[in-house]
């Protein structure tokens, strides 16, 4: 039997989502990183993250984007732009070694990559 699904909207991300981008990644980020930074020792840094978030929507050659779900967002993803990049590879905020990564990845898969500042 068919069951009705709310519509699933991927957009761009404004400084007006910073909090609910926050409150969706909070949990994943104390979960995943709990080895590394114990919430005991190293509880989530909100307000840093918030305005990382908020530098990243500004920044040029960074796009932010965030999945809604019944009007409420659910997930986000940041893109950074690297001439002549066909790999769509997501970055994650506020963590410079995945921006190195991807335009390490980027080099290779690519051919070239721009650094753009963020190796």
């Amino acid at each position: 039997m068919p069951r009705s699904v709310d519509a699933v909207l991927l957009r761009a991300m404004t400084a007006a989502d910073v909090p609910a981008v926050v409150d969706v990644q909070e949990p994943g980020a104390a979960v995943g990183l709990a080895n590394v930074f114990p919430q005991d020792v190293y509880p989530f840094p909100r307000d840093e993250i918030a305005r990382r978030w908020v530098q990243e929507i500004r920044a040029p050659g960074i796009d932010c984007f965030v999945v809604q779900v019944g009007g409420a967002v659910v997930g986000f993803a940041p893109f950074v732009a690297v001439s002549s990049c066909t790999s769509g590879l997501p970055l994650s905020t506020g963590v410079q070694g995945s921006r190195m990564q991807h335009t390490r990845q980027c080099s290779i898969g690519c051919g070239r990559a721009e650094s753009r500042g963020l190796g």
